[in-house]
């Protein structure tokens, strides 16, 4: 978590200006990452080991830090930044095993899950 938020706050395309006033990234924005990895389920993620849990994470960091961004060239230095702290912190984990692929989307939700029954799982989209 250190290297991204030093990354984003450190970063001149992250900082506000008059197009980008909503770039305020803060402490909130990184409990907000946490929460979304609290709300998995332990015994959904067991048999994917690490992997699987790392893409929570990386969902986790795109959902947040990504949906406010306005252009490309934004986007692609934070997939710099994520490579770079997931090489530093997953380097067990290979880049093509964690980011997205045309076959495997990196993206997750809950409402999937709760028509299924009642319990709600965080579980990625096939």
């Amino acid at each position: 978590i250190d290297t991204l938020v030093i990354g984003i706050l450190n970063t001149p395309c992250f900082l506000p200006s008059a197009a980008k006033f909503h770039y305020q990234f803060n402490l909130k924005d990184v409990a907000n990452i946490f929460q979304g990895l609290l709300n998995t389920q332990a015994s959904v993620y067991k048999d994917g080991g690490a992997a699987k849990f790392a893409r929570v994470w990386l969902h986790e960091c795109l959902r947040v830090f990504s949906d406010r961004l306005i252009n490309t060239s934004d986007a692609s230095e934070l997939s710099a930044i994520l490579e770079k702290v997931a090489g530093k912190h997953f380097g067990g984990i290979s880049k093509d095993e964690m980011f997205a692929t045309p076959d495997r989307p990196l993206i997750l939700t809950s409402f999937v899950s709760a028509a299924m029954g009642s319990e709600k799982f965080y579980l990625p989209v096939k």
